[in-house]
């Protein structure tokens, strides 16, 4: 049994079993994500991705983050022929950790100060925000699907935080 598994909230059943509550939220790590930064020298660039599958964070002027499973849709990693546009691998650097499910909008409002009301943050938007102490790329995937990328290092931090937080929710880990 892992250490977050130990931790995983449940209820009982009207026979006794614990089970995890259907209508609560689920945590879960995302694998198998491709990640690109993308610089400019001097002014920005045009970046072309136009793919429904390519998450785009515009983290500053000349600096965008890109997300995707297909690391086909994503720029290669080096400099391009002008050397105006560095492309850097980032993804062995962070994780990514999934909050979904009926009660998810209500656990990542624990953590952080973005509203997160449909007219607000609507499915597709990014914000790099504080959840608790850390520092996350907040996506919103689906309407009751919220996924946090945070450097590696924080990773099993974060992973208890959405744990304690969503103790009342009936977080499990999925």
């Amino acid at each position: 049994m892992s250490r977050l598994s130990r931790r995983t909230s449940t209820i009982p059943t009207e026979d006794g079993r614990l089970a995890s509550d259907p209508a609560g939220v689920t945590v879960a790590p995302l694998t198998g994500l491709q990640k690109r930064l993308v610089r400019w020298a001097g002014s920005p660039g045009t970046l072309e991705t136009s793919e429904a599958t390519v998450i785009r964070h515009d983290v500053a002027v000349g600096e965008t983050v890109l997300i995707s499973e297909d690391a086909s849709v994503l720029p290669a990693p080096g400099v391009d022929e002008a050397g105006t546009r560095l492309v850097v691998d980032q993804s062995a650097a962070q994780l990514a950790f999934r909050v979904s499910g009926a009660k998810a909008r209500a656990l990542i409002a624990k953590g952080t100060a973005v509203d997160l009301h449909d007219s607000a943050f609507a499915v597709g938007a990014t914000v790099g925000t504080r959840f608790g102490a850390f520092r996350v790329l907040l996506v919103r995937s689906a309407s009751d699907v919220f996924d946090l990328h945070i450097d590696r290092s924080f990773g099993d931090a974060l992973m208890d935080l959405l744990l304690d937080y969503g103790a009342e929710f009936g977080v499990r880990e999925g």
